[in-house]
């Protein structure tokens, strides 16, 4: 009963406020005034019970982008790190499974999957002392480093020419491993190159001096690998690293025939910094 008093009213209010204004040229028939009334009414019932839907203004707008803007960079970082944890996540499971082909290689043919031209540049190419070969970044890109580039390439002192190779050599012998098209992150790509999620080549130190050892090119350095906090002579090393000297100085290795590392996601690597510090803190190793 209420609405309907209410409803009358608002027509009533309706009528005394505004006349129907029936533009010229249209007939003046009872229809055409009906049309009018309806909608002039039905109008009223919107305005009386708040069915009437106005637009946004300028302002409101505006802190609506801004409120989503805000949720926008509080949501980027999280998201971003759970990306970079994924991807970590597959970088080791690349690391684990290509160590795992490695050992499983050397036990069915009780060799490493390394060529001869690999076994003779690491056993003569050092005068002094057989060496192990590190499968870098010949024939790649260097990797970044905070002040330019660095070349990773096997520990040998021989002639500029002496023989240096990236991984895919590995993963030719091997064969098992994961393919993907062209040149892209995470997989081996068409020139047999296994690269990280992140685009670069895994590095790969294999023991050809068959010492149970692997010396790797870029770890093996002091400046890397040398816990500057321990006491003894020659200091521990980093990540479980243990120290040897051999004719050039104290170098250092890992107790296990393969070592495998990849820059990580920010694609860099410090020759001058620890390897728990900078850039070298978020490289992802096999023997941590």
């Amino acid at each position: 009963m209420k609405t309907k008093m209410k409803l009358q009213t608002s027509s009533s209010k309706l009528q005394r406020s505004s006349k129907i204004q029936i533009p010229n040229g249209i007939r003046h028939t009872e229809n055409t005034r009906l049309r009018l009334e309806i909608w002039n009414f039905s109008e009223a019932w919107s305005l009386e019970f708040g069915v009437f839907r106005r637009a946004f203004t300028l302002v409101e707008l505006l802190v609506v982008i801004a409120i989503i803007a805000i949720l926008a960079a509080m949501l980027l970082p999280a998201l971003s790190g759970a990306k970079i944890r994924a991807q970590e996540h597959s970088a080791r499971l690349d690391i684990n499974n290509l160590a795992s082909a490695i050992h499983t290689y050397e036990a069915d043919y009780s060799r490493l999957p390394a060529s001869q031209q690999a076994i003779t540049a690491a056993l003569t190419g050092n005068p002094a002392v057989p060496e192990d070969f590190t499968y870098g970044t010949s024939g790649l890109p260097d990797l970044l480093t905070p002040t330019g580039t660095l070349a990773i390439k096997s520990p040998t002192t021989a002639a500029p020419g002496a023989y240096q190779t990236n991984n895919s050599e590995i993963t030719s012998i091997l064969l098992d491993v994961k393919r993907v098209s062209g040149k892209n992150p995470g997989g081996v790509g068409d020139d047999g190159v296994f690269r990280d999620p992140w685009g670069n080549p895994y590095i790969i130190t294999l023991d050809l001096n068959n010492d149970e050892k692997a010396r790797d090119a870029f770890y093996r350095d002091p400046a890397v690998s040398a816990d500057s906090t321990s006491s003894p002579t020659p200091k521990l090393g980093l990540n479980g690293l243990v120290p040897t000297t051999i004719p050039s100085g104290v170098v250092y290795e890992v107790n296990s025939p393969v070592m495998i590392w990849s820059a990580g996601y920010d694609k860099m690597i410090d020759p001058t910094q620890p390897a728990t510090q900078g850039a070298n803190k978020k490289n992802i190793v096999s023997w941590k």
